[in-house]
């Protein structure tokens, strides 16, 4: 957490050039579509969760408990996954299962983010011609001091 607090920190002092400025414009315009994406996401993730652990809950470790399913299910999102277990466990349906959590989760809603980031991105840059030139650091310090002085 304090490693996160101190990119933020690190992040706003370097809002002064112009690509930094660009990503946080880019942070900015994606929160909402993002909180969007969280909720289909966790329906989406609860629901292959659920099946998971009715479908291998009783012949599986990693899926024995609703807990352990959820871990098992966020190491498959980071490749970490025993297909052999799951075919072992039910070879009708763990191809099933596995096919179409990487189909669903993986390749469907993932890109769903990219997407959104894309989109974003694309619209920061055509803004980008509006701003102020106020991302140069020297211009700013300058206009600071100026600011200053008991005399303009």
């Amino acid at each position: 957490m304090l490693v996160f607090v101190s990119t933020c920190k690190m992040l706003r002092l370097l809002r002064f050039n112009k690509r930094i400025g660009q990503l946080g414009m880019t942070f900015k315009l994606i929160g909402r579509e993002v909180k969007m994406y969280l909720a289909l996401f966790f329906v989406t993730f609860g629901a292959f969760s659920v099946f998971g652990y009715l479908l291998f809950g009783r012949v599986l470790e990693d899926y024995h408990t609703f807990v352990s399913t959820l871990e098992a299910l966020f190491n498959f999102l980071l490749g970490s996954f025993s297909y052999a277990d799951l075919v072992g466990a039910n070879p009708a349906l763990g191809p099933f299962f596995f096919m179409m959590f990487e189909w669903i989760v993986v390749i469907g809603v993932l890109c769903v983010v990219m997407s959104i980031i894309n989109d974003a991105q694309i619209s920061v840059k055509e803004q980008a011609d509006l701003q102020s030139n106020e991302h140069e650091i020297v211009d700013f310090m300058w206009g600071r001091f100026k600011a200053l002085l008991p005399w303009k």
